[in-house]
Protein backbone atom coordinates (compact mmCIF):
# COMPACT_ATOMS: atom_id res chain seq x y z
CA UNK A 1 0.00 0.00 0.00
CA UNK A 2 2.82 2.41 0.88
CA UNK A 3 5.32 1.68 -1.90
CA UNK A 4 3.13 0.60 -4.83
CA UNK A 5 -0.27 2.09 -3.96
CA UNK A 6 -1.60 -1.46 -4.21
CA UNK A 7 -4.42 -2.39 -1.79
CA UNK A 8 -4.62 -6.07 -2.74
CA UNK A 9 -2.99 -7.47 0.41
CA UNK A 10 -4.63 -4.86 2.61
CA UNK A 11 -8.03 -6.00 1.36
CA UNK A 12 -7.08 -9.61 2.16
CA UNK A 13 -6.28 -8.52 5.73
CA UNK A 14 -9.57 -6.62 5.82
CA UNK A 15 -11.54 -9.73 4.88
CA UNK A 16 -9.71 -11.79 7.53
CA UNK A 17 -10.49 -9.18 10.19
CA UNK A 18 -14.12 -8.76 9.12
CA UNK A 19 -14.75 -12.51 9.15
CA UNK A 20 -13.45 -12.82 12.72
CA UNK A 21 -15.61 -9.89 13.79
CA UNK A 22 -18.66 -11.55 12.28
CA UNK A 23 -17.81 -14.80 14.11
CA UNK A 24 -16.98 -13.08 17.42
CA UNK A 25 -20.14 -14.27 19.24
CA UNK A 26 -19.40 -17.91 18.40
CA UNK A 27 -15.70 -17.57 19.32
CA UNK A 28 -16.48 -16.00 22.69
CA UNK A 29 -18.89 -18.80 23.58
CA UNK A 30 -16.02 -21.30 23.59
CA UNK A 31 -14.24 -19.91 26.63
CA UNK A 32 -12.43 -16.96 28.24
CA UNK A 33 -9.89 -15.09 26.12
CA UNK A 34 -7.75 -12.05 26.86
CA UNK A 35 -6.01 -9.26 24.98
CA UNK A 36 -2.40 -8.04 25.40
CA UNK A 37 -1.84 -5.10 27.70
CA UNK A 38 -1.54 -1.67 26.12
CA UNK A 39 1.60 0.36 26.82
CA UNK A 40 1.42 3.72 24.96
CA UNK A 41 5.13 4.35 24.41
CA UNK A 42 5.85 0.67 23.87
CA UNK A 43 3.16 0.41 21.20
CA UNK A 44 4.41 3.54 19.42
CA UNK A 45 8.13 2.77 19.50
CA UNK A 46 7.73 -0.98 19.05
CA UNK A 47 5.24 -0.69 16.19
CA UNK A 48 7.32 1.91 14.33
CA UNK A 49 10.51 -0.15 14.82
CA UNK A 50 8.77 -3.30 13.62
CA UNK A 51 7.37 -1.58 10.51
CA UNK A 52 10.68 0.12 9.73
CA UNK A 53 12.52 -3.21 10.07
CA UNK A 54 10.21 -5.15 7.75
CA UNK A 55 11.92 -3.81 4.63
CA UNK A 56 15.33 -4.83 5.94
CA UNK A 57 14.20 -8.25 7.14
CA UNK A 58 12.36 -9.03 3.90
CA UNK A 59 8.92 -9.23 5.50
CA UNK A 60 7.11 -9.39 8.83
CA UNK A 61 7.61 -12.08 11.48
CA UNK A 62 5.30 -14.65 9.87
CA UNK A 63 6.61 -13.82 6.40
CA UNK A 64 10.26 -14.52 7.20
CA UNK A 65 9.27 -17.76 8.94
CA UNK A 66 7.31 -18.83 5.86
CA UNK A 67 10.14 -17.88 3.50
CA UNK A 68 12.47 -20.03 5.59
CA UNK A 69 10.26 -23.01 4.80
CA UNK A 70 10.54 -22.08 1.13
CA UNK A 71 14.33 -22.35 1.20
CA UNK A 72 15.43 -18.74 1.77
CA UNK A 73 18.63 -18.67 3.80
CA UNK A 74 18.33 -14.88 4.06
CA UNK A 75 14.96 -15.35 5.78
CA UNK A 76 16.54 -17.90 8.11
CA UNK A 77 19.08 -15.26 9.17
CA UNK A 78 16.19 -12.81 9.72
CA UNK A 79 14.41 -15.39 11.89
CA UNK A 80 17.57 -15.89 13.96
CA UNK A 81 17.85 -12.12 14.41
CA UNK A 82 14.17 -11.89 15.33
CA UNK A 83 14.50 -14.61 17.97
CA UNK A 84 17.61 -12.93 19.38
CA UNK A 85 16.02 -9.47 19.46
CA UNK A 86 12.81 -10.66 21.11
CA UNK A 87 14.67 -12.82 23.64
CA UNK A 88 17.02 -9.97 24.59
CA UNK A 89 14.08 -7.67 25.34
CA UNK A 90 11.85 -10.30 26.95
CA UNK A 91 14.15 -12.24 29.26
CA UNK A 92 17.65 -11.08 28.36
CA UNK A 93 19.92 -8.13 29.14
CA UNK A 94 17.59 -5.57 27.57
CA UNK A 95 14.49 -6.60 29.53
CA UNK A 96 14.95 -3.66 31.93
CA UNK A 97 14.82 -1.25 28.98
CA UNK A 98 11.57 -2.83 27.79
CA UNK A 99 10.03 -2.52 31.23
CA UNK A 100 11.12 1.11 31.52
CA UNK A 101 9.59 2.00 28.14
CA UNK A 102 6.37 0.15 28.92
CA UNK A 103 6.13 1.95 32.27
CA UNK A 104 5.83 5.36 30.56
CA UNK A 105 2.28 6.66 30.36
CA UNK A 106 -0.97 5.10 31.51
CA UNK A 107 -1.08 1.44 30.57
CA UNK A 108 -4.24 -0.62 30.12
CA UNK A 109 -4.17 -4.18 31.37
CA UNK A 110 -5.38 -6.93 29.07
CA UNK A 111 -9.14 -7.25 29.39
CA UNK A 112 -10.81 -10.65 29.17
CA UNK A 113 -12.85 -10.80 25.99
CA UNK A 114 -15.44 -12.98 27.71
CA UNK A 115 -16.12 -10.07 30.08
CA UNK A 116 -16.87 -7.82 27.11
CA UNK A 117 -18.94 -10.46 25.33
CA UNK A 118 -22.34 -8.70 25.12
CA UNK A 119 -20.73 -5.43 24.05
CA UNK A 120 -18.64 -7.15 21.41
CA UNK A 121 -21.59 -9.12 20.11
CA UNK A 122 -23.54 -5.91 19.61
CA UNK A 123 -20.68 -4.03 17.90
CA UNK A 124 -18.25 -6.34 16.16
CA UNK A 125 -20.65 -8.76 14.47
CA UNK A 126 -22.59 -6.10 12.48
CA UNK A 127 -19.35 -4.33 11.57
CA UNK A 128 -17.87 -7.62 10.42
CA UNK A 129 -20.83 -8.57 8.26
CA UNK A 130 -20.99 -5.07 6.78
CA UNK A 131 -17.26 -5.09 6.09
CA UNK A 132 -17.46 -8.43 4.32
CA UNK A 133 -20.31 -7.25 2.11
CA UNK A 134 -18.53 -4.00 1.27
CA UNK A 135 -15.21 -5.66 0.47
CA UNK A 136 -16.83 -8.40 -1.56
CA UNK A 137 -18.25 -5.82 -3.97
CA UNK A 138 -14.81 -4.39 -4.80
CA UNK A 139 -12.64 -5.51 -7.69
CA UNK A 140 -11.02 -8.94 -7.36
CA UNK A 141 -7.25 -8.96 -7.91
CA UNK A 142 -4.48 -11.41 -7.07
CA UNK A 143 -1.42 -11.38 -4.85
CA UNK A 144 0.70 -14.28 -6.01
CA UNK A 145 -1.40 -17.22 -7.17
CA UNK A 146 -4.46 -16.48 -5.04
CA UNK A 147 -7.07 -13.72 -5.06
CA UNK A 148 -7.22 -11.49 -2.02
CA UNK A 149 -10.73 -12.80 -1.30
CA UNK A 150 -9.54 -16.41 -1.04
CA UNK A 151 -6.52 -15.45 1.02
CA UNK A 152 -8.56 -13.28 3.37
CA UNK A 153 -11.24 -15.91 3.95
CA UNK A 154 -8.70 -18.65 4.69
CA UNK A 155 -6.67 -16.40 7.02
CA UNK A 156 -9.83 -15.30 8.83
CA UNK A 157 -11.04 -18.88 9.19
CA UNK A 158 -7.59 -19.98 10.44
CA UNK A 159 -7.39 -17.20 13.01
CA UNK A 160 -10.97 -17.86 14.16
CA UNK A 161 -10.22 -21.57 14.58
CA UNK A 162 -7.03 -20.75 16.49
CA UNK A 163 -8.98 -18.51 18.87
CA UNK A 164 -11.34 -21.44 19.44
CA UNK A 165 -8.48 -23.86 20.11
CA UNK A 166 -6.87 -21.34 22.45
CA UNK A 167 -10.12 -21.17 24.42
CA UNK A 168 -10.49 -24.95 24.62
CA UNK A 169 -6.85 -25.45 25.63
CA UNK A 170 -6.98 -22.43 27.99
CA UNK A 171 -3.86 -20.86 26.50
CA UNK A 172 -5.44 -17.39 26.54
CA UNK A 173 -4.55 -16.14 23.05
CA UNK A 174 -4.89 -17.15 19.42
CA UNK A 175 -2.41 -16.60 16.60
CA UNK A 176 1.06 -15.31 17.43
CA UNK A 177 4.51 -16.23 16.16
CA UNK A 178 7.26 -14.23 17.89
CA UNK A 179 6.67 -15.61 21.43
CA UNK A 180 7.30 -19.10 20.10
CA UNK A 181 10.74 -18.10 18.83
CA UNK A 182 11.62 -16.89 22.33
CA UNK A 183 10.54 -20.20 23.84
CA UNK A 184 12.55 -22.16 21.29
CA UNK A 185 15.56 -20.00 22.19
CA UNK A 186 14.96 -20.87 25.84
CA UNK A 187 15.19 -24.56 25.03
CA UNK A 188 18.35 -24.01 22.99
CA UNK A 189 19.93 -22.60 26.16
CA UNK A 190 18.51 -25.46 28.25
CA UNK A 191 16.16 -23.05 30.03
CA UNK A 192 12.66 -24.50 30.25
CA UNK A 193 11.37 -21.85 32.64
CA UNK A 194 8.20 -20.25 31.29
CA UNK A 195 8.22 -22.51 28.22
CA UNK A 196 4.91 -22.39 26.31
CA UNK A 197 4.33 -25.43 24.12
CA UNK A 198 1.45 -23.79 22.21
CA UNK A 199 3.46 -20.78 21.01
CA UNK A 200 6.47 -22.89 20.06
CA UNK A 201 4.43 -25.26 17.91
CA UNK A 202 2.81 -22.29 16.20
CA UNK A 203 6.18 -20.76 15.32
CA UNK A 204 7.47 -24.09 13.98
CA UNK A 205 4.24 -24.69 12.08
CA UNK A 206 4.68 -21.65 9.80
CA UNK A 207 7.88 -22.82 8.00
CA UNK A 208 6.57 -26.41 8.07
CA UNK A 209 3.38 -25.33 6.32
CA UNK A 210 5.35 -23.28 3.78
CA UNK A 211 7.57 -26.30 3.06
CA UNK A 212 4.54 -28.51 2.44
CA UNK A 213 2.90 -25.87 0.23
CA UNK A 214 6.05 -25.33 -1.83
CA UNK A 215 6.60 -29.04 -2.37
CA UNK A 216 9.06 -29.68 -5.18
CA UNK A 217 9.43 -25.94 -5.79
CA UNK A 218 11.65 -25.53 -2.71
CA UNK A 219 15.03 -24.16 -3.74
CA UNK A 220 17.81 -22.98 -1.45
CA UNK A 221 18.49 -19.30 -1.99
CA UNK A 222 21.72 -17.76 -0.67
CA UNK A 223 21.74 -13.95 -0.95
CA UNK A 224 24.84 -11.76 -1.06
CA UNK A 225 26.76 -11.13 2.16
CA UNK A 226 25.55 -7.55 2.38
CA UNK A 227 21.96 -8.72 2.11
CA UNK A 228 22.50 -11.24 4.91
CA UNK A 229 23.65 -8.43 7.22
CA UNK A 230 20.59 -6.43 6.24
CA UNK A 231 18.33 -9.41 7.01
CA UNK A 232 20.00 -9.90 10.41
CA UNK A 233 19.55 -6.26 11.40
CA UNK A 234 15.96 -6.32 10.17
CA UNK A 235 15.26 -9.47 12.17
CA UNK A 236 16.67 -7.89 15.32
CA UNK A 237 14.33 -4.94 14.77
CA UNK A 238 11.33 -7.23 14.29
CA UNK A 239 12.04 -9.06 17.53
CA UNK A 240 12.71 -5.93 19.56
CA UNK A 241 9.69 -4.12 18.15
CA UNK A 242 7.28 -6.97 18.80
CA UNK A 243 8.55 -7.26 22.38
CA UNK A 244 8.05 -3.56 23.09
CA UNK A 245 4.57 -3.53 21.52
CA UNK A 246 3.58 -6.96 22.93
CA UNK A 247 2.73 -8.27 19.47
CA UNK A 248 3.22 -7.86 15.72
CA UNK A 249 1.27 -8.03 12.47
CA UNK A 250 -0.06 -11.49 13.38
CA UNK A 251 -0.77 -11.24 17.09
CA UNK A 252 -2.06 -7.67 16.87
CA UNK A 253 -3.17 -6.83 13.33
CA UNK A 254 -4.67 -10.18 12.32
CA UNK A 255 -5.78 -11.68 15.64
CA UNK A 256 -6.28 -8.72 17.98
CA UNK A 257 -7.80 -6.01 15.75
CA UNK A 258 -11.08 -7.93 15.11
CA UNK A 259 -11.83 -7.71 18.84
CA UNK A 260 -11.03 -3.99 18.98
CA UNK A 261 -8.01 -4.43 21.25
CA UNK A 262 -6.48 -1.05 22.05
CA UNK A 263 -2.91 -2.37 21.77
CA UNK A 264 -3.75 -4.21 18.55
CA UNK A 265 -5.21 -1.19 16.77
CA UNK A 266 -2.47 1.14 18.03
CA UNK A 267 0.35 -1.20 17.03
CA UNK A 268 -1.13 -1.74 13.57
CA UNK A 269 -1.21 2.01 12.95
CA UNK A 270 2.34 2.37 14.26
CA UNK A 271 3.58 -0.46 11.99
CA UNK A 272 2.15 1.27 8.91
CA UNK A 273 3.82 4.49 10.09
CA UNK A 274 7.15 2.65 10.44
CA UNK A 275 6.91 1.29 6.90
CA UNK A 276 6.11 4.77 5.58
CA UNK A 277 9.11 6.23 7.43
CA UNK A 278 11.36 3.57 5.93
CA UNK A 279 10.13 4.38 2.42
CA UNK A 280 10.62 8.11 3.03
CA UNK A 281 14.16 7.51 4.34
CA UNK A 282 15.04 5.29 1.37
CA UNK A 283 13.73 7.89 -1.08
CA UNK A 284 15.69 10.64 0.67
CA UNK A 285 18.89 8.62 0.33
CA UNK A 286 18.23 7.58 -3.26
CA UNK A 287 17.27 11.04 -4.55
CA UNK A 288 20.72 12.73 -4.22
CA UNK A 289 22.41 9.66 -5.71
CA UNK A 290 20.06 9.74 -8.70
CA UNK A 291 20.61 13.46 -9.20
CA UNK A 292 24.38 13.02 -9.02
CA UNK A 293 24.24 10.20 -11.57
CA UNK A 294 22.12 12.35 -13.91
CA UNK A 295 24.51 15.29 -13.61
CA UNK A 296 27.39 13.08 -14.67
Amino acid sequence: MVTKRDLTKVKALGVAIALQMALAPAILLLGPLSMPSFFPLGVLLGGVLFGFSMWWAGGCAASVLAKTGGGSLGALVAVAGMAAGATAFEIGPLASIRRAIQAVGVGISGVGLSELGPWLWAVTAPIGVGGLLLLWRTKTTTAGEWTWKRTGLLLGALSSATWGLAALLETGYGLSVVPGTVDITRLAWADSGGFRFWESLMALGVPAGALIAAGKKVKLDMPARGVLLKRLLGGLGLGAGSSLAVGCTVGHSLAGTPFLGVAAVGTTVAIFLGVALNVAAANAVARPAAQQSTSR
